[in-house]
């Protein structure tokens, strides 16, 4: 091999090495945003489900307080 091939042959080398390092960097950038987004969508549903047994644990109570209103002014009126 003369010289010019092997310079020809260290910048395929690089050239392909260049590739690998992009094409890792690449996939380890999409993993990093898919995580985001399902970490960021679970953490949405679990607020979500907090926030709603909150409100069905105001309505109970706020409707056995009503029964328990209704039942005294039952007993005040008899």
């Amino acid at each position: 091999m003369n010289e010019e091939d092997i310079k020809r042959e260290k910048r395929r080398r690089r050239r392909i090495r260049s590739q690998i390092i992009a094409y890792i960097t690449f996939a380890v950038i999409v993993i990093m945003i898919l995580a985001i987004f399902y970490f960021g969508s679970v953490s949405i549903v679990k607020n979500i489900k907090n926030y709603n047994n909150k409100v069905s644990e105001a309505i109970s109570e706020a409707e056995s307080n009503a029964l328990a209103e209704t039942a005294i002014e039952r007993e005040i009126n008899k």
